[in-house]
Order: C-alpha cells, then structure tokens, then sequence
C-alpha cells in the first residue's frame, strides 16, 4: 500500500508542479493532449455510456422532453456548474491514549458523577508527587494527502474497504468536515495545535475548506451540495410523496409556488418515477416500528429526497444498500444522464458494484488504508494500472472485486512472482489535467472568488447566497403543516391520549367526589398539573427521533431552527386542548367546584398555564439543540420474497396463509420450529450499552438448554461465544460498546455481522436472513457468507435473501429460489458448479448465453428482463413470456412435486424435531439474566439518570 501510495504522489507531483508558474503538462493519452475532457468534449467512452444511460425508457422520455427546450438546457433552466479541487487534503482527529488502548471510555452512573469527580480529586491529592500514567492525546489520520480535480458533466465512483474514508473523502468534497484546531500532546511533553483539516478544498477558485477558508461563505457552501447519507432518517407517517415535496417545498421556491410538482411531468413526479417509486408513493416512508415501504425503497427515498432540487455537486454515500442490481443500474443511469445534462458534478461510494454499475461512471478514486488514494483516473484504465503494477486479475473475479482487493489487506494473494518486483512507475492521472501549482492556482472555467472580489456576483452563485429559500414565516407554515399531519395521522396515541383522559378525569372526579374539604380541592388541582405535565413525557421518544431529521434537514438548509420550533408548538396545540378540556371537564364537574361559567374558565386557564409551560418546555429543550448545533433472489418487489420468507420463519400472522410447511417431513409446529431457527433481521437492532461479547453471550445463555454440548466442559460456553466472534471476525471488537450514530460504536457492517453471531450463537439448525450482504463490501460479504458456509457444512441449513452478489458470493449457495413480480416462482434447484444448472435452465428457454467472466445473479436478472418490453406512455411493464408457466411445465418443477411427495409420506420419526418447552431455560434463569442485563444498561446510562433525577426533583419541590 505505501509503495502505490508513493507511486500515486509521484503522479501527482508531476501534475502539480512547484516551479510550473501556470504551464501545464501535456499528458500522453494517446495522442489527447491534457488527458480527456468533459464528457461531451469527444471522451472515448462518452458515446458507448450515452448508448447505455438510453436503455432506461425514463430516460429516453426524459431525454425527449429536455430536447424540447433546445441545446443549451443548462442555461435555460438557470442551472449552476462548478469545478471543485483538493489539493493535498488531510484529515485528522483527536484519540485519547488512557491506557486503553486508544479505546472510548465506558461511561457508567458512577463515573459520571460529582462523587467521582471527587474521588479523583482525592486520589491526585494521595498519589501527588508520585508518577502516574499521564493520558496523551494521539492524533488518527483519516484522509492523507488527497489531490483530486472534479469535473462538470463526469460521475465518479468513490471504492475502498470499511475504514478506507470513502464517507470522510465525499464529507470532505462536500464541505462538510469539522474546521478548526485541536490539541495533541501530553502535559509533560508538551501540547501541539493540530487542524483537523490541512490542503485546500475549492469551489469554482473559492476556498470552502482547509487553510485559508473563507468561513464567512459557509452558507454558499451548504447550498451548493447535496448530500444523500448511508442512513434513511424520515418522517415514518409521511408518504414517500410528501417526504419528496416537504423537500422540494423547502429548498425549491418555484416547486412550492407550482401545484403541478406532484404530476407526473411534475418535479416531484418525475423523480418518483426515475427512482421506479410511483407505485408506493402514497405509502407511507416508515420504519423499524412503523410499517411502510422496504428497506431498498427508503434507500430511494433518501436519494430522491436531494434530487428534486437544484446543485452543482451530488455526493451520494453507499446509495445502493438494499437495492438489487438491476434497481442500482437505473438510478445510476438517472444520475449519470442529470450530470451529463446539467453540467453536475455526481460523486458516489458504493460497496459491491457489479460491472454494469461500474461501466456507468466516468472516473474511479479508489482508496487504500489510512485514506491513501492509490488511483484516481478513467474507469477504463483501473484495471490495467494495476496488472501493469504485478496484481493478476483472476478471470472469475469483476473489475470492481478486483479493485477492492488490491485495495483491501488480501492483494498480497494477487501479487505475481516476488511482491518486492512490484515496483513500477504509477502512470499519469489522466483524469487530473496540471491546473494547479503550489500557492496558485489557473485555469479556472468560473472564477467565483474574483468576480465576489470585484463586487461582481454572476447570478448562478448570487442564487445560491441566500440561506433559506423561504421566508420565515413560509418556513414556519411549512413545518406546521408537516407536524400536524404527522401528528393526525399517529392515531393510536390519540386514541391512547382520549382513553387516558376519560379515565384519569373519571378516577380522579370519583376519588373527590363532591368534596366539601378545602384541602381536597388544592389536591384536586396539584395531581391535575401533575397529570398534565406528565402528559408531555408520552411524546418524547418520538421528539428524539424527530431530532436527527431536524439535524438533517438543518445541514441542508432547509429552514431555520426557530421556524422549526414554533411550527411544532403550534401543531401540538390540539393535543393540549384534549388534555386540558377533556380531562378537566371531568374532574370539575365531579369535585364539586364552583358550578359557574367563570369558575369553569379560571380552572381551565391554570391547568392552560401549566400545559403551556410543557410547551414552552418542549420549545426550549427543541431550540436548544438545533442551536448548537439458500439464497432467494428476487426479480420482484423486495417485500413479496420478504414476506415469503416471515411466512416460513413464523413471522407472518396476518393475512390469508394457505399451504403447508414441513420439517423433515413433519407440519411445521410453532414452538419447536422457534426454538431450533434463527431469524437475522435486516435493520441492526442492538442495545448501544452492552460490548460485543455481552450481546452475543446473552443470546447464548437464553437459547442454549443445559444439555447443549457447550455446558459439556468447563468455560465450554466462552469457547463456544469466542469461536463465534473468531469466524466473523469480530475478537477485537470484543469489549467495544455496540454504541449507536450520536456516540459512535461499532460500524455498520461489524454491527450486522454482530446481529449474525446473536443468532449463530443459539446454534440453530435452520437460520433465516434478510439481507445479510447489504451494506457491506466484497469482502465483509464474503466473510460473512463464508462463516454460514461453514455453518451449512455442519449440518446446518441456512435461508437468505441477497441483494447485487458477487459472482464469489452467488456460487457459494447451493439452491436458487428466483421469484419474479406477485411472488410467483421463475426457479428452484441446485445451483451446480459455477451456476451451471441455472444457465443450462434459462439457455433452453431460449436466453443469451452469458459471457465469459459476467455475474450470473446479474446475468439471469438481466434474461428477465429481456422477456419484458415497457410501454413508455403508460410507465407499465408488459410481460411477453411467462417465466412462471414455463416453470410449472418443466421437469424441474415435475421432480420438486415428487420429492416433496416422498418427503411426505416416508416420515422417519428419528428425524423430527421436538421440544417440550417454549423456552430453553427456566423463567427464574430468565428473569436473572434480564435483570442482570436492564441494570447493566441502566448503569452505563448516566444521562438517562441525570434527566430522571432532575425530573424527580422537580416534581417534588413543586
């Protein structure tokens, strides 16, 4: 890695020139001079990758609409383009050396508190004047030495294994990483100032990172950019419509003036049908609690969330998670075709593309450890560069599987002959053209910071230099408009809220039934504030969650805080007033207080007080934080095999189920089936307090009875917990806090290889998951894949839905369920070396042959859709051969009847599965270890204790 570190700053070096005083290098790219231009400016692939954007039948509908408003679109539609530079960007953050490590303190009740605070002020007292371990603040680079140029019109492709920076390299194209100086140092040695960001990062000649920022532009930045995010954080009961036009609304004024934004040729309209989501768009976006559209749909949702507005620079971070191949190929042809068009600069990390995906972009920078990049040129010369390099190319492996090895720890295995032989020159970037020199910079197309200097704005930067696209008061309506639909449609805490309130009000009323006691009646009106206030508590969950859209939406400027804050005030007016009218009602009349008009009113208007002041309460606790600031494949709807999956797995106990499901011959029975499966959801949901190691040993200890094998030695069951982290890799993370998005913790993919070994430690026979690749790269996926292979040679059988394998990662499954659109079978059965049985099935009903080296996941998606022909006006896909009749008329299909038959009827008893009992353990085990473990999680939860403590002083001293 450090020798093609090396070679790429050589490169670079020659781009760059100290002494070049504005001369640039011509660079050697057969016969170009100053390597290829922007992609309408005779690129070599530019007519092939057009050809390919047009196989999308949106596009070409697109493509003919924008014909219509002549040749120069961009200007037309008063688009803005940019060119962005990084020049010798690097990126760092602080680390605490304590002596652990470098590892996070575990915060805990008693560490968190004045009392320690003085125990350690009492233990510096004791031990003063002797030596202590001093605690250094070491420094992590996370980005080194990046120079990249970013061209309009181009698509850039961002690889690199977990832990490379691709999420820090597009934070920092974007404008979005932390400015400013920390220290680093220890007391004794001395404290050093360090920037969090060196190098300089540019838009258009303006500085909007690193040394010589110029901070007091920070809104233009912001507005320039769109930054779509790995995690889906939406509104759950918005529709997948409204949470596209709340956005669009927010940044896009002639959107919020136009009616026409929902039609189909709407704004709105038109990015639901790119993203293939007009037939879910009344549906609502929800979430892990809330039912609603699918994991790959919400991916989608995010994205075009950022595209129904206006910018420059697209920065889309692992926008694929969840989608198939053939999903990710047309958004990306969408994204491809926009850049093009509307001179964009669109840059995007995925984590597994497949060889379509990756044709479709114009440029690759891929990343190594420590946020080298070891190339950053045309997508058609990757490759090659590094063979030329010594890195053989397996014939089965992808270009971009191939990429990822080399920069991944496992390229020592593609080294050829003696690795110290691979010493080659690092060819020229031809991508990146000798615009720059040290100190100055030439060349640019827009030169923003000279005309802002002369006092000259040009209009497409002038539209960008307003913060908020609304006014306040159009932002305020916004937001209440959204707060009270989403509060209308949370119908089961209304329902909740009127129960609660006719019965307290009834209780209440009949304990001072007509009391004639004046002691009474100042009893009657505390518990009726406290009632009220307490009110406020049901809703907070919910006004967490809400937080880390607001920050979203917040990084984009969508709105300004205080907007935010009354717009939801005034939306929780309606909850108020059921509270108070409905649960005062009661109680007045029933205590027996003075039967008159006035009376009734001066009640109201205190307990009005009180719930104001939980408003305002809410308002402040609101503003505060806004200020600081066997595999199944699927040709069809995700949720269709997903369903089919939760049937199997017991899951599912809604709806019509018909059929039967056998266990080694035998009716599936509930509670034995649960006690010898596993089901890995696809949303990582683990408690954030616990380490690794707890989680996993607290399944164990729940699903493994007492005559597991395991409890057959001494430290069996540690064995047992430490096997499973070995084979997922996951030793060292083994005392690390599972931790969640605000205070850090484990990373996405070692989170879902965590809810792998939850179940694996049950040692189940059968294990369901749901997605167990997405979000990982090529080679998490195959460690993963690899550790249930291993599981499957043990005699165990293991179910799993896949979205854009490997070619690697496919042929490691023995079976194939393939289901197309309505659930209906298109293929069951074995596999075969190399998928041989799949492609000799699908050959013989007529498909191309597939090429030598292509993906056969992507292979067979793609002789489905070769049978499908799409009718432009209608939007409609029309089927021309029935895959599912022609499954049921084979002898593939004939030989499944009659082995299931036979399974049917030759029943062996010493194969049936049964337990006894519900539970592995008894319920004084469980209730031990779930006691062990809410205290444990309470324990580590010092911010969750201080807020209750001061609540319950609060009560109290009023």
């Amino acid at each position: 890695m450090e020798q093609l570190t090396q070679n790429h700053r050589k490169s670079m070096m020659k781009l760059f020139p100290v002494d070049g005083a504005g001369e640039t290098t011509a660079v050697d790219n057969g016969g170009e001079e100053g390597g290829r231009g922007a992609v309408d400016e005779g690129a070599g692939g530019a007519d092939d990758k057009e050809s390919i954007e047009l196989d999308s039948a949106f596009i070409r509908s697109l493509n003919a609409f924008l014909g219509t408003l002549g040749d120069d679109v961009v200007n037309r539609l008063g688009l803005t383009s940019m060119e962005v530079r990084l020049q010798n960007v690097t990126y760092r953050v602080p680390r605490l050396d304590d002596g652990t490590g470098g590892r996070k303190t575990m915060h805990t009740v008693f560490n968190s508190s004045p009392l320690y605070a003085i125990t350690e002020i009492y233990k510096g007292l004791c031990t003063f004047g002797r030596s202590r371990p001093e605690r250094r603040i070491l420094v992590k680079e996370i980005l080194s030495n990046v120079d990249l140029v970013l061209k309009p019109k181009r698509m850039y492709l961002v690889l690199g294994p977990p832990l490379s920076g691709k999420t820090s390299l597009l934070k920092a194209i974007a404008g979005l990483l932390p400015g400013g100086t920390f220290k680093s140092g220890s007391k004794s040695m001395g404290y050093v100032e360090e920037r969090y960001v060196s190098g300089r990062i540019a838009y258009n000649n303006i500085v909007c990172s690193g040394e010589g920022a110029d901070t007091s532009r920070r809104t233009l930045f912001r507005n320039l950019v769109a930054f779509v995010r790995q995690t889906d954080l939406h509104a759950p009961r918005l529709t997948v419509a409204e949470t596209l036009l709340f956005s669009g609304r927010c940044k896009n004024e002639v959107l919020r003036n136009n009616n026409r934004g929902m039609s189909t040729d709407g704004r709105v309209g038109l990015t639901l049908r790119g993203l293939g989501l007009s037939h879910v768009q009344d549906t609502y976006v929800g979430n892990e609690k809330i039912r609603g559209v699918s994991g790959g749909q919400r991916r989608r949702v995010t994205l075009g969330e950022m595209l129904v507005f206006d910018t420059p620079l697209l920065c889309g971070d692992e926008i694929s998670t969840g989608l198939d191949t053939a999903s990710t190929v047309e958004i990306l042809r969408i994204l491809s075709f926009l850049s093009r068009v509307f001179s964009r600069i669109s840059v995007v990390s995925l984590l597994q593309p497949s060889p379509e995906a990756l044709s479709l972009f114009d440029e690759v920078i891929l990343l190594s450890d420590g946020g080298h990049v070891i190339f950053a040129g045309p997508t058609e010369n990757a490759c090659e560069y590094f063979r030329g390099l010594g890195y053989a190319q397996p014939d089965s492996m992808d270009d971009a599987d191939y990429l990822l090895t080399v920069a991944g720890p496992d390229r020592k295995h593609l080294c050829q002959g003696d690795s110290s032989e691979i010493t080659s020159e690092f060819s020229p970037m031809e991508n990146l053209r000798p615009e720059m020199t040290e100190g100055h910079q030439i060349g640019w197309e827009k030169d923003w910071a000279e005309a802002i200097e002369n006092g000259r704005p040009t209009i497409d930067v002038d539209r960008f230099m307003k913060r908020y696209q609304n006014s306040f008061w159009t932002s305020v309506r916004l937001n209440l408009e959204r707060s009270f639909v989403l509060w209308t449609r949370d119908r089961i805490f209304i329902r909740a809220s009127l129960i609660k309130n006719i019965a307290m009000g009834l209780s209440v009323g009949f304990v001072f039934l007509n009391t004639d006691m004046n002691s009474s009646f100042f009893g009657v009106l505390f518990q009726g504030n406290l009632f009220i206030m307490l009110g406020a508590m049901t809703t907070s969950p919910e006004k967490l969650d809400d937080r880390a859209i607001f920050y979203k939406h917040d990084a984009s400027n969508f709105y300004p805080a205080l907007s935010y804050v009354i717009g939801q005030a005034i939306a929780s007016i309606p909850q108020i007033l059921i509270d108070v009218l409905l649960f005062g009602s009661f109680v007045y009349w029933l205590v027996g207080f003075v039967t008159s008009a006035k009376g009734f009113i001066l009640v109201k208007l205190q307990w009005g007080k009180v719930a104001r002041g939980r408003l305002r309460c809410e308002c402040q606790i609101k503003l505060f934080s806004a200020c600081v600031f066997v595999t199944t494949y699927n040709f069809c709807d995700p949720l269709v095999i997903l369903v089919r999956m939760d049937i199997i797995a017991l899951r599912k106990g809604s709806g019509n189920i018909s059929g039967d499901v056998l266990l080694n011959g035998y009716l599936q029975e509930p509670i034995s089936f649960k006690r010898c499966s596993g089901y890995v959801e696809q949303f990582d949901i683990q408690s954030a307090e616990l380490t690794v190691r707890e989680t996993i040993l607290f399944s164990a200890q729940l699903r493994l009875d007492a005559a597991n094998p395991v409890y057959d030695k001494p430290g069996g069951l540690d064995d047992h917990i430490d096997s499973i982290m070995e084979i997922l890799e996951l030793t060292r993370e083994a005392e690390i806090l599972v931790g969640n998005e605000d205070d850090g913790g484990l990373t996405f993919e070692q989170k879902k290889r965590l809810s792998i070994a939850v179940e694996m430690a049950a040692s189940p026979s059968i294990i369901f998951l749901d997605e167990p690749t997405s979000g990982l790269d090529a080679r998490a996926a195959f460690i993963v894949m690899g550790a249930l292979r291993k599981m499957c040679d043990t005699g165990r059988t293991v179910v799993a839905t896949i979205h854009q394998p490997s070619s690697t990662v496919f042929n490691m499954f023995d079976d194939l369920l393939l289901l197309k659109k309505g659930g209906e079978m298109v293929f069951f059965g074995e596999l075969g070396a190399c998928s041989c049985n799949l492609l000799a099935y699908f050959e013989a009903l007529g498909a191309t042959p597939m090429n030598r080296g292509e993906n056969p996941a992507t292979w067979m998606l793609n002789v489905l859709g070769e049978k499908v022909m799409v009718d432009v006006e209608m939007g409609e896909k029309i089927e021309r051969f029935d895959f599912a009749k022609a499954w049921i008329d084979s002898s593939n299909y004939s030989d499944l009847r009659q082995r299931l038959a036979e399974a049917t009827e030759s029943q062996d008893e010493d194969m049936k599965i049964k337990y006894e009992t519900e539970f592995a353990v008894n319920w004084l085990r469980r209730d031990n270890l779930m006691a062990h473990r809410l205290v444990t999680i309470y324990w580590r939860s010092p911010a969750y204790n201080l807020s209750r403590m001061v609540s319950k002083i609060t009560i109290a001293s009023f």
